[in-house]
């Protein structure tokens, strides 16, 4: 492994750390709405969120994949 990929994977571990942190809160805050039924605009723009930080993070998670293969990690 490369130093420049060694950096890569300690950023895309970083990257997948925040994402599954705001991936959480977006989920606690869907289940209020969820559970409130008031506010179907704020659950639908939540839920849009979240279907982008899931992208996101799937994206992330196969390159570390990739990354973790070359580090010898998996």
């Amino acid at each position: 492994m490369s130093y420049y990929e060694r950096k890569e994977y300690e950023k895309v571990t970083a990257e997948m750390e925040r994402l599954n942190a705001e991936k959480d809160k977006l989920d606690a805050r869907l289940m209020s709405l969820a559970q409130s039924g008031e506010d179907l605009a704020a659950l639908e723009a939540v839920s849009v969120q979240m279907g982008a930080i899931v992208d996101k993070l799937d994206a992330a998670s196969d390159r570390w994949m990739e990354l973790a293969e070359l580090a010898g990690d998996l």
